[in-house]
């Protein structure tokens, strides 16, 4: 019982921090207001651009970015990626739009935009019918959608 106490407090706690750091700590970007919601141990910082979130259906679209360093294991997915695709290019950032269908726990990117350290677009990958994936407990999307589902609760 006390275990369940203490799980739903830090839940909570958690939440408060959230909507700290999404209302408290813009990131201004061109068009876009990002917010950071997350930093990795490795110093990656995941933002969320918090005026272009399109709630519809139980489903919502977000735009989200990553500012990666050289030891994440994404970015060197990522730079192996576009290496095979014949882009030798200094990869910094990538930004996704994605949907997160919050009924049935799942999440898909529609687009991904790689970018260099200067700023330049590198690719845009415009992902033709995109395959949704389970969100796995942990995963920054469970973490999106934790934050982001509680809109249809209202």
């Amino acid at each position: 019982m006390r275990n369940l106490i203490i799980k739903k407090y830090l839940f909570v706690i958690a939440n408060i921090f959230l909507i700290f750091l999404i209302h408290i700590i813009p990131v201004s970007a061109g068009q876009n207001n990002w917010s950071l919601i997350k930093q990795e141990k490795d110093g990656t910082r995941i933002y969320m651009d918090k005026d272009n979130l399109i709630f519809k259906n139980n489903t919502v679209k977000l735009w989200m970015k990553t500012i990666y360093t050289v030891n994440n294991s994404s970015f060197k997915k990522h730079q192996e990626s576009l290496r095979e695709m014949g882009k030798q290019a200094d990869l910094k950032e990538v930004v996704f739009i994605e949907e997160i269908n919050c009924n049935e726990n799942v999440f898909r990117v529609l687009t991904s935009i790689f970018y260099n350290a200067s700023g330049e677009t590198i690719i845009r990958l415009e992902h033709d019918n995109p395959t949704w994936n389970t969100i796995p407990p942990g995963n920054i999307a469970d973490f999106q959608k934790k934050l982001l589902c509680t809109h249809f609760n209202q």
